[in-house]
């Protein structure tokens, strides 16, 4: 069996924490059996999620059946095996190998993800530069193949507004996946963070918006402000120390910068109006 995990089978695992998802995968194969061939019960969740007749398919059978009579593994697990679990065995030296002998018996998701999970760190400082990315590769495929067949589907993230590439939740921060092991990091406040300072917040000037939004610069306000089509509008013109300036809301400049956030806010209303 695998060991203890507080990832449930409803919970999408990133790429980044190999790990945690092989100890989730046999949850995973455990939940497409029980769906079989049916589609997601009365009041699953991810039920909401697959609106449209017809959109999930039915679960592969070979990709999750193994059952334990049989003398061979089938569908997915068996290219889990082949291409990740054995270049990792053939890869690590003698010792590695005594330390984590491989499990005997006809092979299961319990069972093999069990020793993947065991040797995996040790095996990435051993394996040569194509295996390494064999197995990894292998993994991540299995992986996103026992999701589709549950139904489960990896959270929308938000888009760095620096460099566009997805963020990353750390925290209370969002660090931007690019650059997160660069010395000089985008990081931005959390989403909810980001929503409770700017959903409701009083007009800004321009100078302002740039010195307090995160992720906002001078040029990309510019760019929105007067190139056509213009995208960012006044809302209102007071006079400040003898002089008139434009005042504009910050949500709106937010909504540009991370239209992920604003979109999931704006869903979120648009629910509780329905309802």
């Amino acid at each position: 069996m695998t060991a203890p995990t507080a990832w449930g089978p409803d919970e999408w695992i990133d790429d980044w924490a190999p790990v945690d998802r092989l100890r989730q995968m046999p949850l995973l194969a455990a939940q497409a059996r029980e769906l079989g061939q049916t589609r997601n019960p009365d009041g699953d969740r991810r039920s909401h999620v697959h609106a449209a007749p017809g959109s999930r398919p039915a679960a592969r059978l070979d990709l999750i059946d193994v059952a334990d009579d049989t003398t061979e593994a089938r569908g997915e697990l068996r290219w889990l095996i082949l291409w990740c679990s054995r270049p990792i065995w053939e890869g690590v030296d003698h010792e590695t190998r005594q330390a984590h002998p491989q499990p005997i018996g006809t092979p299961t998701w319990e069972t093999e993800c069990a020793w993947l999970a065991g040797i995996w760190q040790t095996s990435r400082a051993q394996l040569d530069e194509l295996d390494l990315q064999m197995s990894s590769m292998t993994l991540d495929d299995t992986y996103r193949a026992l999701c589709r067949t549950v139904g489960l589907r990896a959270p929308r993230r938000p888009h760095c507004p620096t460099c566009g590439a997805p963020c990353i939740e750390q925290g209370d921060m969002l660090v931007c996946e690019a650059t997160r092991w660069q010395a000089f990091t985008h990081e931005f406040p959390g989403a909810s963070t980001i929503v409770a300072t700017w959903r409701r917040h009083p007009l800004m000037t321009a100078a302002e918006m740039v010195a307090e939004l995160p992720g906002l610069t001078e040029p990309k306000l510019k760019h929105w402000t007067t190139d056509i089509p213009v995208k960012v509008r006044p809302f209102a013109e007071v006079v400040r120390d003898g002089r008139r300036v434009r005042l504009f809301d910050p949500w709106l400049v937010i909504a540009l910068l991370w239209p992920d956030i604003a979109e999931d806010v704006d869903a979120c209303d648009a629910s509780e109006e329905a309802s």
